[in-house]
């Protein structure tokens, strides 16, 4: 599954805001029911916010604080809940083989 990025133009303010790592459904959906973070306002009936542009959401990488093996996989059954370290970075170091399996499939 894809994640994206949606750059949004509020309908109200005309301001510009993010929503990160949200599939295209769930970015189109925001655009008529997600409230804008600088007006407060939500779109009503026919006025939408409207996409300015979208982009490939970054890749989060995760380790357990003592482990040595990164995570990139949310599905793995071992990506990491909870007291982990999260980057956005691609680290050096192993990767997780179950999560290089998931990534292919």
């Amino acid at each position: 599954m894809s994640l994206w990025t949606g750059h949004i133009f509020c309908f109200n303010c005309g301001k510009e805001f993010i929503v990160n790592r949200l599939t295209p459904v769930e970015i189109n959906a925001a655009l008529t029911m997600l409230q804008c973070p600088h007006c407060l306002k939500t779109p009503v009936g026919q006025r939408p916010h409207r996409v300015n542009f979208i982009s490939s959401a970054t890749r989060r990488f995760r380790k357990t604080r003592r482990a040595e093996v990164w995570h990139f996989c949310e599905y793995c059954s071992s990506w990491p809940d909870h007291e982990f370290i999260e980057i956005d970075f691609q680290p050096r170091g192993e990767f997780c083989n179950e999560c290089k399996v998931l990534a292919v499939g």
